[in-house]
């Protein structure tokens, strides 16, 4: 029996503005799941593409252009899984026939889960031991008890379902009660974190991950710009896998730079792999993909360490042929290898 995999649009073009260029090299993949014995193919109206027990799909004919093929019908039963490129979650009412929809990247749980940092820093990030101490403030009382705690002199705000650090705020530790009296909308939007200093160098432990990467890993990961190691996490029913890559702030650019997965603490991979997993397990999801983003830094009064600064599960960008070919190829495998063991693992429907 024929077996597809759908990423699922909600634009007339695939990867159109709304979601920017966050899935590159869609070309790539497709070919790895075609090696895979997996058939690869685009839909483009969100839940509306699924009708009674099929779905209206496209062949993706050029990716860079964004041209597709004349819609064809194909059963949800010889649908393995749908990769959700919605930017949101799938409008499970506006389906007639959940019970026979395929596993998804990512879950509707999944992306809920992961849209609220409080509730990833609480129910993840913590019992794994990762976290950086974090708070939801939904009253005056939740920042005293967090100040009496946290001893350092600068606060983080930030809103509790933002991304692109948009709306974040460091505080002096005496100004942020009045920071939320000024707004009382805040409350239960917020949540305040211990500032860490994450432009110090990298560790000198780390390692460029090959002789082309060497300069640029030396120029960043030595820089005093802000910085973040990301580490891609790919759960499926057949393992976790996970790669590290990093990047530095400047001028508002982000400059990646590529570190020797060997020379990564085992805390930060085995935490994201753990951290993966542990993302499925509570969202009941068959696959997650996703990254933990760490900083290397210090609160002011302990030495410098990695902290977990968020975990994004809702479908960050995947790095691009233009940054690094080889590490932009084994993102991709791992990819396909995720989508290839979710859908071989589907339940067998009953029609």
């Amino acid at each position: 029996m024929e077996q597809y995999a759908v990423l699922a649009y909600r634009h007339d073009v695939p990867g159109g503005s709304f979601q920017g260029n966050n899935l590159p090299g869609r070309s790539q993949l497709f070919d790895k799941l075609y090696e895979r014995d997996i058939l690869p193919v685009v839909s483009q109206q969100a839940e509306a593409a699924i009708e009674g027990e099929a779905i209206q799909v496209h062949e993706l004919l050029d990716d860079e252009e964004g041209q597709i093929g004349a819609p064809r019908s194909v059963a949800l039963a010889n649908v393995g899984v749908i990769i959700n490129r919605l930017d949101r979650s799938m409008k499970s009412g506006q389906i007639q026939r959940n019970d026979l929809l395929p596993p998804i990247i990512n879950e509707n749980a999944t992306r809920s889960l992961a849209f609220r940092k409080h509730r990833t820093d609480s129910e993840v990030l913590t019992p794994l031991g990762l976290s950086m101490p974090t708070t939801l403030v939904e009253s005056a009382a939740d920042i005293s008890s967090f100040l009496e705690a946290q001893k350092a002199l600068n606060i983080i705000v930030k809103p509790n379902s933002g991304t692109n650090s948009e709306g974040v705020t460091k505080l002096h530790r005496l100004a942020v009660i009045d920071h939320f009296a000024a707004d009382t909308a805040l409350y239960g939007e917020q949540i305040i974190q211990v500032a860490h200093d994450f432009s110090v160098p990298f560790p000198s432990a780390l390692r460029a991950y090959d002789a082309a990467s060497q300069e640029a890993f030396t120029g960043w990961s030595q820089s005093f710009n802000p910085k973040e190691l990301r580490v891609y996490g790919f759960h499926s029913p057949a393992g976790t896998a996970v790669l590290p890559v990093a990047r530095a702030i400047a001028g508002g650019q982000d400059n990646w730079f590529f570190v020797d997965p060997d020379s990564v603490p085992e805390r930060v991979m085995e935490g994201t792999r753990a951290a993966m997993a542990l993302t499925a397990k509570i969202s009941g999801a068959l696959a997650v993909y996703g990254t933990v983003d760490f900083g290397y830094g210090s609160d002011g009064i302990n030495e410098p360490d990695w902290q977990a600064i968020e975990l994004n599960g809702r479908m960050p960008y995947l790095l691009g042929y233009d940054k690094h070919p080889a590490i932009a190829d084994d993102l991709r495998n791992c990819l396909a290898n995720q989508i290839k063991a979710t859908a071989d693992a589907r339940p067998v429907v009953e029609l």
